[in-house]
């Protein structure tokens, strides 16, 4: 594939744990053009190994830290001069369980809304929102898409909440992912990028 047929991609909490892999899985195998990585950890205190220091030291990443939950700093890392991103990953999210409902407020649902909304203003082709399939009952039974939503923590209540959202905004083709396992989300990656 041509570099220029390439997509840049703008990756939203980038420095975690699946932000570093799927940013080193983009590079390795040459998928795109650009990597924009985002977060408010930056690179040097996220405890990176040594493989995904290089991959950060690549040409074509670039970090920038920002609050996503403040509208202005989004707007911001949405913002390139050399072009609209075609795909962006939603990877920020609070994780950390007995937070009160203003901080997964803030940093799952605002955060979420903030990054659609400055998506969709810039012309993103693709959104694509990582929640967790803590979001459907927990039974014995595969969860399937329809299965019976009922989140299981707090934190999950506002990825639910979130994705609601993200239903609601017209014009942004979205796509969520809820893995039980992340190895799975990797996987899809090349497809969904081709």
């Amino acid at each position: 594939m041509a570099e220029s047929a390439k997509p840049r991609v703008l990756i939203l909490g980038g420095v975690g744990f699946v932000g570093r892999n799927l940013t080193s899985y983009l590079v390795k195998n040459e998928l795109v053009s650009k990597v924009r990585v985002v977060d408010k950890v930056p690179p040097a205190t996220g405890w990176l190994n040594e493989d995904h220091k290089a991959v950060f030291k690549s040409p074509i990443v670039e970090f920038k830290s920002a609050n996503l939950a403040n509208q202005a700093s989004c707007s911001k890392v949405f913002h390139d001069d050399s072009g609209a991103y075609d795909v962006v990953f939603n990877l920020a999210t609070e994780t950390k369980c007995g937070q009160t409902d203003e901080v997964y407020k803030e940093r799952v649902l605002d955060v979420t809304v903030n990054c659609a909304t400055e998506a969709l203003a810039h012309g993103v082709k693709r959104f694509i929102q990582m929640s967790c399939a803590r979001v459907y009952d927990c039974d014995k039974e595969e969860s399937k898409e329809n299965s019976p939503l009922n989140p299981w923590t707090q934190v999950d209540k506002f990825r639910l909440k979130s994705e609601e959202a993200l239903a609601q905004t017209e014009g942004l083709s979205i796509s969520t992912s809820k893995p039980a396992k992340m190895c799975h989300s990797l996987a899809c990656i090349e497809h969904i990028l081709g």
